[in-house]
């Protein structure tokens, strides 16, 4: 069982790696195999063809605090802004 935080993935790009953490506690039931030779498919379709692993969650009414793409987005566009006018 992968803890909520622990790395889940380790995505290598040009510029930097970045560390993927688990959005939960839980097992993971599938891995993206295509991802190997395809790994462009994480930025082109993260939501269809470009997913990293399938969870199976330890307690699932953990699902309930997940937040929704759009709603993570928002947060990530205002760290950004405020990140932005920091410089």
């Amino acid at each position: 069982i992968l803890g909520a935080g622990e790395e889940l993935a380790n995505l290598e790009t040009i510029k930097t790696n970045v560390v993927v953490p688990s959005p939960l506690r839980g097992t993971v039931v599938a891995v993206n195999e295509s991802l190997s030779e395809r790994p462009e498919l994480v930025n082109e379709d993260c939501y269809g063809q470009g997913w990293l692993v399938a969870l199976s969650p330890a307690q699932p009414q953990e699902l309930e605090a997940l937040l929704s793409p759009s709603t993570y987005l928002a947060l990530m566009v205002k760290a950004a802004e405020a990140a932005r006018t920091k410089v």
